[in-house]
Order: C-alpha cells, then sequence, then structure tokens
C-alpha cells in the first residue's frame, strides 16, 4: 500500500479569509511619496500580502485577491523597480504571465534592506484596530527623478553628491 503524504502529522492550516483585516498605509523616501513601489507583507507560512503605492504613497493589501491581511506577524518588503526607460514597474507588469518588455534590464533601487524579504527589518504585527503601517524609508543621497510622461511616477535614481 502506497500512501503519499502520510506522515502522521497534522496537515497544516491556511489562512483564514473569513478574519482579514483590512491594512493600508504611506510610504516616504527620504519625507516624499514613494510612487509605485511594491509593498509586501510575509507571515511565517503562507503566501504574501501585497500592494502598491500611488502618487500620494498610500498602498492597501491584498491578500490572495481578497482585501486585507489575516492577523499576525509578518516581515515587510519596500520595492521599487525601474525600467531601463525610467518607468516604475509595479504589480501589473511583475505578476504578469509573459514579461512585457519594460521589465528586462528593470533594476530595484532601493537597498536590500528594504527591497528584499531575506534581509528587510521592516515589520509590521497585524492585530484588530492596527489598520495604518506607515514606512518612512531614510536613504541618503536617493532621489528619484519624475519622466515628463509619466510626471507621477519615479524614473532612474540619481546619487547627490
Amino acid at each position: 500500500m502506497l500512501c503519499l503524504g502520510c506522515n502522521g502529522k497534522k496537515a497544516e492550516e491556511g489562512p483564514d479569509f473569513s478574519k482579514l483585516l483590512p491594512v493600508r498605509g504611506t510610504v516616504t523616501l527620504n519625507g516624499k511619496p514613494l510612487v509605485g513601489a511594491v509593498v509586501t507583507f510575509l507571515p511565517k507560512s503562507w503566501g504574501a500580502a501585497v500592494g502598491e503605492t500611488d502618487a500620494n504613497g498610500q498602498y492597501s493589501l491584498e491578500y490572495g485577491a481578497r482585501p486585507g491581511v489575516p492577523p499576525g506577524p509578518y516581515k515587510v518588503s519596500v520595492s521599487l523597480l525601474i525600467s531601463t526607460d525610467g518607468q516604475t514597474q509595479g504589480l501589473a507588469p511583475r505578476s504578469a504571465l509573459y514579461q512585457p518588455p519594460s521589465m528586462v534590464g528593470a533594476k530595484e533601487v532601493m537597498p536590500p534592506e528594504y527591497a528584499d524579504l531575506g534581509r528587510s527589518k521592516l515589520t509590521a504585527e497585524v492585530k484588530e484596530g492596527a489598520k495604518s503601517f506607515d514606512f518612512e524609508i531614510k536613504v541618503p543621497g536617493l532621489e528619484l527623478k519624475k519622466t515628463t510622461e509619466a510626471a507621477d511616477k519615479p524614473s532612474e535614481p540619481s546619487k547627490k553628491s
């Protein structure tokens, strides 16, 4: 008799989608709204909740295509990919079935301590009543230029001397 997955352990339960809590916030870079960044909340198990910052640096999270996230502790990342033509690469191009040309050569402009979930020091504890999570990111010398085609979106970074 062959028994696949029968190790005597109880199967890990998935997230309780009936208890999703709304989560939103604002991300700033050196005091200015960070536009087009992808904010990820990663729990200890199961999948991540994601959102994208708007023209005011504001985001709201979705978990499994549902608004909100289950309560609990999260590791947080803030990622900003910029294409070679200076356009931000938010959730749509990152999650497209076929990678658009704009993603080829796109570069992460946020330091790994913010953008890389394996290195990020950002955390959040989602619980009833705690619905806004603001992140003030300070990276001395990092400024984002704006393009004329997309005045509300940052383009390639520049370093101040």
